[in-house]
């Protein structure tokens, strides 16, 4: 993300003042937000409703500062010094909540404070401001017809206080790191928010200066430095399937308490958030879930030092978070995930191997190494439940769930290169820019009648360090589809998930509501492919 396709070009300047909050000029957005940042005016708006709950907002993905970020209802600047503070307020309002009317915003805001801080986001952008901070309350009927602009806002939420105090101890959860140092300003004038004058002076304003509140310093707890990369992730959340999964054992198995399943599917999906932390370094990657990959914002380093944290962390959590179980079973608990992780990483490597080598694994070779790492997370959802539950129904289940896994991998690799929806957070054919050798690719190269010269020239672009062009994804998607194994590839989706409807859909809701999230696209034509990416 670059600070020159930030938003609308009128938002471009900032008021640029000294520690005394006097203007000295206007300043260019860019000079503002690189680090070491220029000191700047804002505003900081915290909306509430009438039983006291703050609107929360989460920071949109394409953001240059703190993206996928949970903060306060409104921040941001004013752009020069036409307009009073508050104008502007309602201004920015109109453009992250666009569409949500609100009447008369300028003269209902509380002006309550100032804070002096700077944060810095990454090594290259950050905040230096001096923060006005306003209460502003609305209506029932307001709250009720509240309107988002996707472009400024991934999502909102209405809080507590108390609601609000467990988002912050949370590790799966991404706040900015003014919201931190505003709140702790802030938290005490709550009760009494509106006994504050509808109009004060600003030159009145008690005025915070809190100084550097990097995520360094924001938090002395060592553990929110340590988790950056992780909650960066997981708050930008994916389909949740091994909860999902968690809560379909559940179905099945009617001994397993649901404090239990929740404690379990907390733990999977926390060592899946950590295998992804990894799998973008070692594929690769600059985005997941349509966002750039936390290494890309975090570092190398400290990404992969959080995902092996996450996963040990994981394994050692059982000890105490199932204290209600005997010793031996607990054991038993952290083994069999500690065995899981070494079966995961043993197939992670496998394919890791055929990328660097370029040597394209038999089909067998494939499903064992899917059986590694998909399945056995999918497996070890219900491995760990039975330990809760009934162990004879887990053994039941568990190589159920490994044939869902089966379906599910399969199933991605032919929506990498088949299915629209799939192309809008991932895009088109991403696995060409890895090198994977995906289902389909294998069964490419095992088809006997496709020529030699046609396998060579794939297997040399996959080869390439830089990925593959559109035209060379474009080309390989051709001599898919008219070599048919993309059709056979749709074909073994099909078979694999009516088996799994005849199985598990039977027996669990939820395996159903998950197949619905999984169809299988259409096998398209290239004219029908280039269409849908507007070539």
């Amino acid at each position: 993300m670059d600070i020159s396709t930030e938003g609308d070009v009128s938002w471009k300047t900032c008021v640029v003042v000294d520690e005394d909050d006097n203007v000295l000029r206007i300043g260019g957005l860019a000079e503002c937000h690189t680090v070491p940042m220029t000191l700047h005016r804002a505003f900081s708006v915290f909306i509430f409703d009438k039983d006291g709950k703050l609107l929360l907002q989460q920071r949109a993905k394409t953001k240059y500062t703190f993206p996928l970020s949970w903060t306060n209802s409104i921040c941001s600047h004013p752009r020069n010094l036409k307009k009073p503070l508050e104008e502007w307020v309602d201004i920015r309002l109109q453009d992250e909540f666009k569409g949500w009317k609100l009447d008369n915003v300028a003269h209902r805001l509380k002006p309550v404070g100032k804070l002096v801080y700077e944060a810095r986001s990454d090594h290259k952008y950050g905040e230096k401001e001096i923060d006005t901070l306003y209460f502003l309350e609305v209506t029932e009927e307001e709250k009720r017809l509240i309107k988002t602009n996707p472009d400024e806002i991934e999502a909102v939420q209405w809080v507590s206080d108390n609601e609000l105090n467990a988002l912050f101890e949370s590790d799966r959860t991404l706040i900015t790191p003014w919201f931190r140092a505003i709140y702790n300003v802030l938290r005490p004038l709550y009760p009494t928010m509106k006994k504050f004058p509808a109009v004060a002076p600003n030159d009145d304003l008690p005025v915070h200066r809190v100084g550097d509140v990097s995520y360094a310093k924001a938090n002395p707890d060592f553990d929110h430095l340590l988790q950056l990369p992780f909650s960066y992730l997981c708050s930008n959340s994916g389909k949740a399937i091994r909860t999902m999964l968690c809560q379909a054992y559940a179905e099945i198995d009617k001994s397993i308490s649901p404090a239990d399943t929740k404690t379990i599917a907390a733990l999977v999906e926390k060592i899946h958030a950590a295998s992804l932390l990894h799998d973008d370094i070692e594929d690769k990657s600059t985005s997941r879930r349509g966002a750039p990959c936390a290494h890309l914002i975090y570092g190398v380093a400290r990404t992969i030092n959080t995902g092996a944290y996450n996963y040990l962390d994981g394994a050692l959590s059982l000890d105490k978070s199932m204290a209600h179980f005997d010793e031996l079973t607990r054991y038993k608990m952290i083994t069999s995930t500690l065995s899981m992780l070494c079966t995961l990483h043993r197939a992670q490597g496998a394919d890791i191997s055929w990328g660097e080598n370029g040597n394209c694994p038999t089909r067998e070779d494939y499903l064992e190494m899917i059986d590694g790492k998909t399945c056995a997370l999918f497996q070890h959802c219900a491995t760990l439940s039975g330990f809760c539950g009934s162990q004879d129904v887990a053994a039941k289940i568990a190589p159920q769930f490994g044939e869902f896994g089966r379906f599910f991998q399969i199933r991605d690799d032919f929506a990498n290169l088949c299915d629209p929806v799939y192309w809008e957070s991932k895009g088109f054919y991403e696995d060409g820019d890895e090198g994977k050798y995906g289902y389909p690719i294998i069964l490419f190269f095992e088809a006997e009648l496709v020529a030699a010269d046609k396998k060579t020239w794939l297997r040399e672009k996959l080869a390439k360090e830089e990925g593959m062009s559109l035209e060379e994804k474009l080309e390989t998607y051709q001599m898919l589809y008219e070599a048919g194994v993309l059709q056979e590839t749709r074909d073994l989706c099909l078979e694999l998930q009516e088996k799994l409807k005849d199985n598990l859909c039977t027996a669990s809701p939820t395996i159903e509501k998950i197949m619905l999230k999984l169809s299988v696209a259409d096998v398209k034509s290239i004219e029908d492919v280039k269409s849908v990416l507007g070539i």
